[in-house]
């Protein structure tokens, strides 16, 4: 009997664990972001140097081109505004742009900065709140930097609004 009610168990868990799932919200959609040297879980800016909002479009945006940052046609943007300076970031050079973002699984990829021998470069992951995770700068030879990962903390705010993208330019 605890056999049958064990299994009874496990499958009504995994239903749920999938229906929960299945109810999230895409990666898509208007995100308030925040860039933080050494954490900022659920939203803490005291540690935040940046401050943002990024645009995750569900296809291509039109009238931008063919390229944007990331290396694709432009299917998102971000407008930011720095805090606080930090002299071994390239978060914050670029004000706002259009990006070329990329999908895998529960993952976003795509840059913030991009020039020929240097980077920044975003991952983030769906979460309770909207997306979390990383931030890296990169350089090559003279831009060469050896600065620590960033933290990156969103909060969803709204379907997909590329009329953001479109004020911006």
């Amino acid at each position: 009997m605890s056999r049958v009610l064990a299994a009874v168990f496990g499958f009504v868990t995994a239903s749920l664990g999938l229906q929960r799932f299945v109810e999230m919200p895409p990666l898509t959609g208007t995100y308030e972001f925040l860039i933080c040297r050494g954490g900022c879980g659920s939203g803490d800016s005291s540690r935040a140097y940046i401050h943002g909002t990024l645009v995750l479009a569900e296809s291509n945006l039109r009238g931008f081109g063919r390229y944007a940052l990331g290396w694709g046609q432009p299917n998102g943007c971000f407008d930011l505004r720095q805090l606080q300076e930090l002299g071994d970031s390239y978060a914050g050079i670029m004000k706002h742009n259009v990006i070329h973002w990329v999908q895998r699984g529960d993952t976003a990829r795509f840059p913030i900065y991009r020039s020929p021998d240097a980077g920044y470069d975003l991952e983030l992951t769906r979460s309770p709140s909207g997306l979390s995770g990383w931030g890296n700068s990169w350089g090559a030879g003279v831009t060469e930097i050896h600065a620590p990962r960033d933290s990156v903390w969103t909060r969803r705010i709204g379907d997909s609004d590329q009329q953001r993208c479109v004020k911006r330019r």
